[in-house]
């Protein structure tokens, strides 16, 4: 019996794991009427993009400060 406990925790974790990961997917994809004015700062769809824009805004930010 005690051979059989040590891998059962392991795959319930990976279980619950994966189980939790994918309801957070689903609930980004279609986020709430609540949460759509903090989605517009920072869509989920496309992180990268916004990210690119931060940069380049922080990019000429420094230039500004440089001048």
């Amino acid at each position: 019996v005690a051979t059989i406990f040590p891998p059962a925790p392991s795959l319930s974790k990976r279980h619950f794991q994966q189980q939790d990961i994918k309801p957070v997917v689903v609930t980004s994809s279609i986020p709430p009427p609540s949460t759509s004015s903090s989605s517009s700062h920072i869509p989920l769809d496309n992180p990268k993009v916004t990210i690119g824009k931060l940069n380049q805004l922080f990019r000429e930010r420094q230039k500004r400060n440089s001048l």
